[in-house]
């Protein structure tokens, strides 16, 4: 084994890093258009480094970006994708009882447990 320099070491590991982080951020749509209105757009909200595979946890204005993945049984089992939903969207689907609020489903099911 060679003898490296842990500057050395440090230079390759910045490239590499730089390198990473430059083809991430060419992957990742720094803007979505609401899959449901089709109208309003959910944008980044920061300039920071986003992981490509989780970037839904990253933060975003004017709505949320989603990750739908399918199970067994759809014409689209295994696929995954990003969907971009405004929040107005999403009052709306909720005040419709079209989407299920995890935090008030856990809620009710402690209450539920605890009886």
């Amino acid at each position: 084994m060679k003898n490296i320099k842990k500057e050395d070491y440090t230079k390759a590991l910045k490239i590499v890093q730089e390198y990473n982080e430059e083809l991430t951020n060419s992957l990742i749509k720094k803007e979505y258009t609401c899959a449901i209105c089709e109208k309003n757009k959910i944008y980044i909200s920061e300039d920071i480094f986003i992981d490509l595979f989780k970037q839904e946890q990253s933060m975003w204005n004017g709505g949320g970006l989603n990750r739908v993945t399918f199970g067994y049984g759809s014409k689209h089992d295994r696929d995954t994708y990003y969907i971009g939903t405004c929040d107005d969207c999403i009052d709306n689907l909720k005040e419709k009882k079209l989407i299920t609020n995890i935090k008030e489903l856990k809620k009710k099911y402690r209450e539920l447990y605890e009886e």
